[in-house]
């Protein structure tokens, strides 16, 4: 009779035996803009503080990543692709990182990567805020606070978009030049974009497509005759694109406004061009990435498994999932399977067991990160100050007769909103956010979490979907029925 060594070949892959976790480590740090890498010391503070961690654990430094200035709203950076990379190729262990919102701010897509990583041995450690994540209790800390770090920057988000739309409803274009145009400065010295040299070369596009009816193709080649390289799909964005007749049209605005920048051609040019753009030869318009197929290839077809896809009949106004199998006539209209994916939903919320930790772990992480940032603090403090000071000159310049009144009100008005909205920024981070609000609407989540996927972007609504259900969705045309694979521990059904 053989010992049990004598099946040690016969151990299945992926077991976690062969997973056992070493003293090895990197350190990963990371701040949002160039302005902060390059006039502040938070990278050489956040790895001090990282190597000194390192070193109360015993944890031998093999590598240090990031150091610059990387975005974590999304996980395609550089550095921190190449500390992934790294971590998996050199049988490292540990990522040393300051506080976990250093290691990403993309909520459910981090939750994924760290799980990745969880399977083959590999744990974030974050030095601010320390949770034994071998530990499931530990895991979903670590999970609360990387979804916290997207709310946080949600709410950032939501107060740049409010000065955004202002500028562009007064028709000033905030972002990148559309290609023709490039950002320069007027007399007064204030940014405003004008017609490039590349411009020049796209308004005779317009001109060649309206009066000689030309093919994006044939526009193609004689752009790159002049010296200008497009694209035919590029070709196409410019001729359906309102800005080259002096028009705004922004996801942030409702409606268009008149811009103030110089048109590239006139309104009656461009709708013209757009007119011969616009004919399509047939009723079906296909996208890779449709916001209102947010299901595609997630929910596969439970006759043959393959995932569905999705397509717009434009004569009934409607969109439609159907199998991606030429010889499977599964198809369901997108608002009878939404309604599906709610009705699912609504039969699952969080265990009740990990309500009463969650509300613990979310008082800690509102508190850490809704600290004062005292160097923008007394940034902002300062720019009050001044705005006070232009605002009693101004006054006393009106007094004294030096200021007309249409004048004195114009710039009191500007100044006044100015006073404000750094009044508000202040106010925020004195602690301005409510946590009785946060409180509410992670609650509200808790409870319905198809209200949580209804209100995210697509790549939201993906990244929420295959978190709760890792390995899709099954329908069947026969049955009407939506079937779950695999559900996430975290969520549990109703009873």
């Amino acid at each position: 009779m053989g010992t049990l060594k004598n099946f040690q070949p016969f151990l299945r892959k992926g077991s976690t035996q062969s997973k056992e976790s070493n003293n090895h480590a990197v350190i990963y740090t990371r701040v949002s803009t160039k302005e902060q890498a390059e006039n502040n010391l938070s990278l050489d503070t956040q790895k001090k503080y990282c190597q000194e961690f390192a070193e109360r654990q015993k944890l031998i430094i093999r590598e240090c990543f990031g150091g610059t200035y990387e975005s974590a709203q999304t996980d395609e950076r550089r550095e921190f692709k190449n500390m992934l990379a790294f971590v998996k190729k050199h049988n490292v262990s540990n990522i040393v990182v300051y506080s976990i919102d250093r290691f990403s701010r993309s909520g459910t897509g981090a939750i994924g990567i760290i799980a990745e990583l969880s399977k083959k041995g590999i744990s974030v450690l974050s030095v601010t805020q320390p949770t034994d994540t071998k530990t499931s209790m530990g895991v979903f800390y670590q999970n609360i606070q990387l979804v916290f770090s997207q709310y946080d920057n949600e709410q950032r988000r939501a107060k740049c978009i409010t000065g955004m739309k202002e500028r562009l409803s007064r028709g000033n274009w905030v972002g990148k030049a559309p290609l023709g145009y490039c950002h320069v400065h007027d007399a007064n010295n204030k940014p405003v974009v004008a017609i490039s040299k590349q411009g020049e070369l796209l308004q005779k596009s317009f001109l060649w497509k309206v009066h000689e009816h030309l093919t994006n193709t044939e526009i193609t080649k004689r752009l790159k005759a002049l010296g200008l390289s497009v694209s035919k799909q590029r070709l196409t964005e410019v001729f359906r694109n309102p800005f080259y007749c002096g028009i705004i049209t922004h996801g942030l605005l409702s409606e268009p406004v008149m811009g103030s920048h110089e048109p590239l051609v006139s309104q009656e040019i461009f709708l013209k061009a757009n007119q011969i753009v616009n004919k399509v030869p047939h009723d079906y318009k296909h996208q890779v990435v449709n916001d209102d197929l947010p299901l595609k290839r997630f929910i596969k077809c439970k006759q043959c498994g393959v995932p569905f896809t999705g397509y717009f009949v434009k004569n009934k106004g409607k969109h439609y999932y159907k199998c991606n199998n030429p010889h499977c006539k599964s198809n369901i209209s997108k608002d009878k399977l939404h309604e599906h994916f709610r009705q699912l939903l609504n039969d699952f919320r969080i265990d009740e067991s990990l309500i009463e930790p969650l509300k613990n772990q979310l008082q800690y992480v509102f508190e850490h990160f809704c600290k004062v940032d005292t160097s923008e603090y007394a940034v902002l403090r300062k720019r009050f100050c001044e705005i006070e000071n232009k605002i009693q000159k101004l006054k006393e310049r009106f007094a004294i007769g030096e200021l007309d009144k249409t004048l004195y009100e114009q710039f009191m008005e500007k100044f006044t909103e100015e006073k404000e909205s750094v009044a508000k920024t202040i106010n925020s981070l004195n602690g301005g956010d409510d946590l009785a609000d946060f409180m509410a609407y992670a609650k509200e989540v808790c409870q319905n979490l198809f209200m949580l996927w209804e209100k995210g972007s697509y790549e939201q609504k993906q990244r929420l979907q295959y978190f709760l259900f890792p390995d899709g969705l099954l329908y069947s045309k026969e049955d009407n029925l939506v079937d779950v694979l695999k559900i996430n521990s975290i969520i549990v059904h109703k009873p």
